[in-house]
């Protein structure tokens, strides 16, 4: 791991670094958070370990700053606090390193697609397949949310419409859910026209696209490639969230 140690303390910040670096990680040092944050724009890390007293003062607003300057890279920040030494720090980093490495994705992309026309939803599913999506079914809210809570998928299609009903409160609920979920999903409604009042209202209750069930095949595909990338940042994010809060609990 390339790691970035900030702290006005050089002789504090030598001992971390040759610490670190015994544990076969790659170091650069920064005076500042200023100077820190120039080298993460210029050359982004995959972890800052910045100085912090008991209260961590000002860590957010770095937080906020080292996102502006490295847009595109989910970089967790450590703080090191008065009371941390260079082990503990080195074994942060070892926690951080077996988490990712973890972490496996086989590849597979899963649709939950939930329509109560079986007519449309045969359709879809054999489309979907073709193009590599496993596809979930589901026909109402309640299996909906049973197997939103317990699988992983990728993606949630819902029709907008369902049981002569529009489907707000699933998309509401999918979107809740997702905040909590291990392995967030993006949510796709499919409505008779995606320009109508019924794709704003949709959009407010948490889906992040909606398309027209007219689409052409090539058109939804690009959709789902979209979604794709939605989903990559919501999982990017909630890992990111997950191993701030573990080295967090690790330095105190």
């Amino acid at each position: 791991m390339n790691i970035l140690v900030v702290s006005p303390e050089e002789e504090r910040a030598q001992a971390v670094r040759t610490a670190l670096e015994a544990g076969g990680h790659g170091v650069t040092t920064a005076k500042t958070r200023a100077e820190g944050l120039a080298q993460a724009k210029e050359s982004p890390p995959d972890v800052v370990v910045v100085a912090a007293d008991e209260s961590a003062e000002g860590l957010q607003e770095f937080r906020t700053a080292l996102e502006t300057r490295a847009s595109g890279k989910a970089i967790p920040v450590l703080p090191m606090r008065p009371t941390d030494t260079p082990q503990a720090v080195v074994a942060a980093m070892a926690r951080l390193n077996s988490r990712a490495a973890s972490t496996v994705d086989d590849g597979t992309r899963t649709i939950l697609l939930v329509d109560d026309k079986d007519g449309s939803r045969m359709r879809l599913v054999s489309q979907f397949s073709t193009q590599g999506w496993k596809v979930i079914e589901a026909t109402d809210g309640k299996s909906t949310a049973l197997k939103l809570i317990d699988g992983r998928i990728d993606c949630l299609i819902v029709s907008a419409l369902l049981s002569g009903k529009m489907s707000h409160a699933i998309v509401r609920s999918a979107s809740e859910i997702r905040k909590v979920h291990p392995h967030p999903y993006a949510i796709l409604v499919m409505a008779d026209a995606e320009d109508s009042d019924t794709a704003n209202r949709m959009m407010s209750d948490g889906a992040d696209d909606v398309v027209g069930r007219t689409t052409g095949a090539s058109v939804l595909q690009r959709r789902l490639e979209r979604a794709l990338t939605v989903r990559d940042l919501l999982r990017e994010n909630r890992a990111l969230k997950e191993r701030l809060a573990a080295l967090e609990g690790a330095s105190t």
